[in-house]
């Protein structure tokens, strides 16, 4: 692989811990949090179909639940956005707890 590839690469290609349709949820959500410098009261998620259908089906990390809802609630409760997409990496079992009633 030529120098140029390989530059495109390292400048574009960033890590994630979990499927990137929830991630990006939890760090949108995650962002609000830390803009207001509080929980939101609410949150609305629009997305596309397509990230519907691939963030649905697949599990949020350290969470062992499945959607985007659960990413949507856990983003909004833990903040931290300036993790990107490693956000979820510090969610225990306290937080959520709290995620379910969100």
């Amino acid at each position: 692989m030529d120098t140029h590839c390989l530059t495109i690469l390292k400048s574009e290609v960033k890590p994630a811990l979990g499927c990137t349709e929830p991630v990006a949820v939890a760090l949108c959500c995650g962002r609000a949090k830390d803009e207001l410098n509080d929980i939101p009261e609410k949150v609305e998620v629009f997305v596309s179909k397509n990230v519907l259908k691939n963030g649905m089906g697949v599990y949020v990390p350290n969470t062992d639940m499945v959607g985007l809802d659960i990413a949507a609630a856990v983003g909004s409760l833990i903040g931290n956005s300036h993790k990107g997409l490693n956000i979820l990496e510090d969610v225990d079992d306290k937080l959520l707890l709290e995620a379910k009633i969100f």
